[in-house]
C-alpha cells in the first residue's frame, strides 16, 4: 500500500508540473558541476584566477538560459575593488616597547593593507576585549584574522588593527581585505615575527611606534554574478525575489585542491538549471526574481554582504532570498535524505510554510532539523536578513563527509536526487513569486 500511494504521489507531481520545470536535468547539473569543481578552477578561493573563470561561465550560463543582465553596465557583474597587502616602503621603521624593553619588527615580517592612509604612529596597544574605540587593537591572527571576527573589530571604529602571528613562511598569502570598502578604512597590519607575537600576546602593556611611507594602494576585483527575470505582472513586477548561491570555496591548501563540488557548486548549478526553467514558464513568475552567484561566501558572507550595501534592486522591494547550499549530497552521518531537503532558520518567517506546500505537490519533502535554527547565520542569507529581507537557505545535508575536505568531489554528487529536489524548490519559489503576500517576519533575526 505504500508503494502505491509513493507511485501515486509522484503521478500526480509529473501532471501538475509545468513542463519547464523538466529542464531541470541530472544531465544538464552534472555538465555544469563537472566544470566548476573541476582541478582547472583550482578551488576558486576568494579571490583567484579560479573564481574569474567560474563567474565568466555562470554569466554565460545566464544569458543562455534567458535572463537579463542586472548590472547598470550592461553586463552580468557586481564588481567590487578590495584593497591588497603591500609590503612596507622605504624608511620603515617599528618598535614595540613593553616595559622598558624595545622589539624591532622586520620590514619582512610586516605586511600592510594597501590603502591604509598612515605615515607614523606612536599610541598604547589595547586587546580585543577592551574599549578599542579610537585606539590600535593587536589582536591574534589566528583568531581574528578571518573576515567574520576581523569585522566585528572593524566595527568597533578602532583607530589601527594590528594582527600577529608566529612567523611560519607561506602561512599567509597576500590576500586582500574582503570587507566593505566603506568599512576598511582603518589601517591593519599583519605581523608574522615570534619576538612581535610574544610581546603582543602578553598580559603586559605595549606601546608600538611606526615610522612609514604611505603604500599604494592596489585593489583587487571580485564579482557578484546577477541576471534577472523580468515579473510579468504589471505591479509585482516591481517587486523581487532574490534565488541566491555562493560559487567561492577554499582553493588551494597545502598543495591540495578542494573542488567544493557540493559546497557550493551543487548550489550554483541548482540556480542556473532554476533560471532555465523559470525563463520557460509561460507566463513567467509574476514577481521579478534575481538569480545571484556570490563570491565570497566562506570569507564571511562578503559578496552577499556588497550587494545589501550595493543593492542593484531596491532592498525595501525584495520580498525573499532563498539561498542554495549543498544540494548534492543526501549523506549526513547514517542518514540520507533522499527527494527531501530543509531550511536553516525555519521558526524565523513563514516562508518555509508556503515553499513546503509547494515542493509536496511535487513529491519532494521538508524535513526539519531540530537545531536549523543555529545554522541561520551561516550562509548567505544571513546578508540579506540583516537588511530586512525575509530570507533562508535551502540545503539537503547540513554535515556531510568530506566537509571543507578536498574529497568534496564531482562523483559524490547524486545528480538524479538534486534535480528532484531543485524541482520541489522551484514550485516553492514559483509560489513565493507568485502570491498575493509578501512572506512575513515571525521573530527577530538578531
Amino acid at each position: 500500500m505504500r508503494i502505491s500511494v509513493f507511485l501515486l504521489a509522484i503521478a500526480f507531481a509529473d501532471a501538475s508540473r509545468p513542463p519547464a520545470f523538466d529542464r531541470i536535468t541530472a544531465d544538464g547539473m552534472r555538465a555544469d558541476l563537472t566544470y566548476l569543481a573541476s582541478d582547472a578552477l583550482e578551488g576558486r578561493d576568494s579571490p583567484s584566477h579560479g573564481l574569474d573563470l567560474a563567474a565568466d561561465y555562470i554569466a554565460a550560463r545566464f544569458r543562455e538560459g534567458g535572463l537579463a543582465p542586472a548590472s547598470p553596465k550592461g553586463n552580468y557583474f557586481q564588481t567590487a575593488a578590495y584593497p591588497g597587502w603591500s609590503a612596507p616602503g622605504e624608511g620603515f621603521r617599528m618598535i614595540l616597547k613593553s616595559e622598558g624593553r624595545e622589539v624591532p619588527v622586520p620590514a619582512a615580517a610586516v605586511r600592510i593593507l594597501g590603502n591604509s592612509g598612515f605615515s607614523a604612529m606612536d599610541i598604547d596597544v589595547v586587546k580585543p576585549n577592551a574599549d578599542i574605540t579610537g585606539k590600535v587593537v593587536a589582536a591574534d591572527a589566528k583568531n581574528y584574522g578571518p573576515l567574520m571576527r576581523l569585522q566585528e573589530i572593524l566595527d568597533r571604529r578602532p583607530a589601527a588593527i594590528v594582527l600577529f602571528s608566529k612567523h611560519a613562511p607561506g602561512h599567509e598569502p597576500d590576500r586582500p581585505l574582503l570587507a566593505d570598502n566603506a568599512r576598511a578604512g582603518t589601517p591593519v597590519l599583519r605581523i608574522a615575527d615570534n619576538a612581535a607575537a610574544a610581546a603582543l600576546a602578553s598580559a603586559k602593556p605595549v606601546t608600538i611606534t611606526i615610522r612609514m611611507s604611505t603604500p599604494a594602494a592596489k585593489p583587487v576585483p571580485a564579482r557578484n554574478v546577477i541576471g534577472v527575470l523580468p515579473g510579468s505582472d504589471p505591479e509585482l513586477r516591481k517587486q523581487y525575489v532574490i534565488v541566491s548561491a555562493h560559487y567561492d570555496h577554499l582553493g588551494v591548501r597545502d598543495g591540495r585542491i578542494y573542488s567544493g563540488a557540493n559546497d557550493n557548486a551543487s548550489g550554483v548549478v541548482s540556480i542556473i538549471a532554476i533560471a532555465k526553467a523559470f525563463a520557460a514558464l509561460d507566463p513567467r513568475p509574476r514577481r521579478s526574481i534575481i538569480f545571484m552567484a556570490l563570491f565570497g561566501e566562506e570569507e564571511g558572507l562578503i559578496g552577499a554582504y556588497y550587494y545589501t550595501h550595493h543593492p542593484l534592486f531596491p532592498l525595501d522591494s525584495t520580498i525573499a532570498d532563498i539561498n542554495f547550499e549543498q544540494m548534492g549530497r543526501t549523506d549526513e552521518g547514517a542518514t540520507h535524505h533522499v527527494r527531501s531537503f530543509s531550511f536553516t532558520g525555519p521558526s524565523y518567517s513563514d516562508l518555509p510554510k508556503t515553499m513546503e506546500s509547494a515542493a509536496r505537490a511535487e513529491g519532494v519533502d521538508v524535513y526539519v532539523r531540530p537545531d536549523a535554527d543555529q545554522f541561520f547565520d551561516r550562509s548567505d542569507n544571513y546578508a540579506f536578513a540583516e537588511a530586512g529581507v525575509v530570507a533562508h537557505t535551502v540545503v539537503v545535508a547540513y554535515e556531510f563527509p568530506e566537509y571543507h575536505e578536498p574529497g568534496d568531489k564531482v562523483q559524490k554528487i547524486d545528480f538524479a536526487n538534486m534535480a528532484q529536489v531543485d524541482k520541489g524548490v522551484a514550485a516553492g519559489i514559483l509560489a513565493i513569486a507568485d502570491s498575493g503576500e509578501r512572506p512575513k517576519w515571525l521573530r527577530t533575526v538578531h
